[in-house]
Parts: structure tokens; sequence; C-alpha cells
């Protein structure tokens, strides 16, 4: 009996108990029941960021007059259940509580902007918080199998802000690419190298941060940094008697930064990065870099 009663126990979930098992982690899946859907941090109160839904199954439950909200900043106002495809959403101040929000595409406010998607090889675009009318931090373009779909008239929007015009598929590599308003819409930009504007690194994230060498291109890791991120430059360490240094470079150390491009290894095998304070001329290894 007690048995019995212990497995009844473990099947009465509810959602504030289903919630707590996700942590800070917006849950990203549909396919719930109703009464058991699970909101991770989500509260009423909760301040987040609206965007267009991505299909589970087919399924977008979305309609038109939602895009004039994409991208806005929003307070929850119900905790709303499930929709017809089992998506947990919430309702908001924004639009009068009148749409139903699937919190699998949205973000906390201020969070850490990690929901991007940093993959390419796609055959169906996948943009996360991303939808027309979000704002980004645009950043130069890095490499995926040696393609940069990069053109140098790029470079003058790199750490710009810009508001997201349409959602374009995917490039030649499987990248997901928007266009946007500074530039006119004229060129493709990646979301990869993108940052949700008004993002910021979280308390802590410094001890995420690489601080080895011996990386190779197949292994580079830049833990939290994405480009848009904002860094304080330091002088470089010497990594087996090698620092990457010129002298030039001393006027930038202890300026604060913003990452334009992420920028492989050097001959160390240190990951680093561009940065706009210097005009991207300068490589910045990441194991000497603070926030």
């Amino acid at each position: 009996m007690l048995a019995i009663a212990a497995a009844v126990a473990m099947l009465a979930i509810t959602p504030e108990r289903a919630s707590a098992q996700y942590g800070g982690i917006i849950p990203r899946h549909c396919g719930m029941s109703a009464g058991y859907e699970t909101y991770g941090p989500l509260t009423v109160g909760s301040v987040v960021v609206l965007a267009m839904h991505t299909p589970w199954a087919g399924d977008a439950n979305w309609t038109p007059e939602m895009n004039g909200f994409v991208g806005r900043t929003a307070r929850v106002t119900q905790l709303a259940g499930v929709d017809t495809a089992g998506c947990p959403g919430v309702r908001v101040d924004a639009d009068g509580g009148q749409y139903f929000w699937r919190i699998r595409d949205a973000q906390i406010a201020g969070g850490f902007a990690m929901d991007i998607p940093r993959g390419c090889d796609m055959s169906a675009a996948q943009y996360g918080p991303i939808g027309p009318g979000t704002m980004v931090m645009l950043g130069m373009h890095a490499p995926w199998r040696g393609d940069a779909n990069w053109a140098a008239e790029m470079n003058a929007w790199v750490g710009r802000m810009a508001r997201v015009t349409s959602l374009e598929g995917v490039d030649g590599v499987g990248c997901p690419v928007v266009r946007v308003d500074v530039d006119g819409g004229q060129h493709y930009w990646r979301v990869r190298d993108m940052q949700l504007a008004g993002t910021s690194m979280p308390m802590g994230v410094g001890a995420a941060l690489p601080r080895w060498c011996g990386m190779t291109d197949a292994s580079t890791s830049y833990g939290p940094i994405v480009p848009g991120a904002v860094i304080v430059l330091g002088r470089h360490s010497p990594w087996n008697g090698d620092t990457n240094w010129a002298v030039e470079m001393e006027r930038y150390v202890g300026v604060r930064a913003r990452v334009t491009q992420l920028s492989g290894i050097d001959t160390m095998g240190c990951p680093g990065v561009r940065v706009d304070v210097d005009g991207g001329q300068f490589f910045w290894r990441l194991r000497d870099v603070g926030f």
C-alpha cells in the first residue's frame, strides 16, 4: 500500500512542482498536458521579451496581429495553460491580455541571450527569440565551414542596434538570416552572430570564460561570449612563452569594448575576439579579458 501511495504521489505533480524542476530555464518543448504544464522561472509579474512562435509539429498558434508585439518587453499577467499543441503560454500586459504567447519562444528580459541559435547546417531556419520587430545588436559574421557570407560594406553596421524587418530563411551553408532596418534591408545578417539588444552578462559569468589555450579549430570555446558582449580588455599573459601582443595594444588595456567578431584561435590555440574600440584591428585573447 505504501508503494502504491508513493507512486500516486509522484504522479500528482502540480504545475508549481513541475516548474521547479526546470529551475531558471524556460521550457522549450510542447506536448504537455493541461494541469501538468511547466513554466520554469516564469511567474505572474515576470518581465519577458515577446517573440514570434516557431512551429511545433507544424502548429505555430500565430495570428498576423501578433507581429506588432514581437520584440516588445511585456509583463506576465496570467499563466495561461497549454494550447492545442501542448505548448505552455502566458498572457501579458502589452497587448491587454488578448493573445496567448508560447513561453518556448520568449526570453526573460535582461537575460543572457544564449537562446539565439548559434549553429548552421539547417534545412529549415530556427530563430529562437528573434522575429520581425526584435531589436538586436549586429555582429560580424564568423565563418561556418569557411563561409562568412560577408561583404565589406557590412563593416559599417557592426555593433549597431537594429530592428529585424524580415526572417529570410537560411543561407548557402544553412545559417538562419534576417534583414534589418538600419541598412535598408540591403544585407543578410546571420542570427548566430548577433545579440538581443539590452541583454547583458549575468553575475558570475566570468567564471565560465575559457582561460586556457591549446585549443583546435574544432574545439574552440568562447564560453558565454557572443558578438555584442561588452568586455574589459586586458594585457595578454604568456602561454608557453607566447603573448601574441603588440605595443600598439597597450592604449586599449582596461578599456570597455564591444565584441564584433568571434575570431577563432591564434598560433597557441588561444581563442580570441575582435572589438569595436580598435576598429577590429587586433586579436584579443579571451583568457585575459574581464567584465
